[in-house]
């Protein structure tokens, strides 16, 4: 029974090692040094100076292909990779689509979606999250946010799963986060600027789903409780 309930142990914990490689979030912050002129009729309120902060999340198991064989990596989601981005001096968050799914009639009238993370090895490295939508909800409207890190050296590893990004030499001088969204070219019509990453927290992973750690208490609760009625049957014969 013992054995048993450490298998059931060794297996739980390989369930989190997984979920664990699985989805990660890293909060970052940065300081917007340059913007265009900002219309609160439209837009949250926003200037140069002001604090910024964003999430990148990824899963560390996501596809990722091959541009060219000097090991330059990328993806191409459906789901954004930038979102909770948010000016700390006013308060104000900044529009995020919940998902770079486009629906099928704007599909039709040209619009088009991508979110994706590349990954450049070499002298002066690079790791590039970026997203971009076209027709968010009419075909005049764009959305993009994209995030260029530039790291000191060569990546220590390609793998996602064993790339920790506060642990990098980030190059801040040459590091930037941009966002930009247009409901129309008109002025008041468009929202842009461009931030310095100041910091970036150290990853936050996902947990083991409840139900996992459900099933494995009572899993062991039925072993033990086995195991002490066979002791006890052992006794009284």
């Amino acid at each position: 029974m013992r054995h048993t309930i450490l298998a059931l142990s060794i297996a739980l914990m390989a369930g989190a090692t997984q979920a664990r490689a699985g989805l990660v979030t890293y909060t970052m912050t940065g300081t917007i040094t340059s913007a265009l002129p900002n219309y609160a009729e439209y837009y949250p309120i926003y200037a140069q100076g002001d604090r910024i902060s964003w999430t990148l999340q990824y899963n560390t198991s996501m596809p990722m292909y091959t541009y060219t064989t000097t090991a330059n990596n990328a993806s191409q989601l459906n789901s954004p990779l930038i979102t909770s981005i948010v000016d700390r001096t006013t308060g104000s968050s900044f529009y995020v689509p919940a998902t770079m799914y486009v629906p099928p009639y704007l599909e039709q009238a040209g619009a088009d979606a991508r979110a994706g993370l590349r990954l450049t090895s070499g002298s002066l490295s690079s790791i590039a999250a970026g997203q971009d939508q076209l027709g968010v909800t009419s075909p005049e409207e764009i959305y993009n946010a994209d995030l260029m890190l530039k790291v000191n050296g060569p990546l220590p590893t390609l793998n996602l799963a064993n790339l920790q990004l506060n642990q990098l030499s980030i190059n801040t001088s040459a590091s930037s986060f941009e966002y930009s969204f247009a409901a129309d070219m008109m002025p008041g019509g468009q929202a842009s600027f461009t931030a310095s990453v100041d910091s970036i927290s150290a990853p936050k992973y996902g947990t083991p789903e409840p139900g996992s750690l459900t099933l494995f208490l009572l899993g062991a609760a039925g072993l033990a409780a086995r195991g002490v009625r066979r002791r006890r049957l052992l006794a009284v014969g």
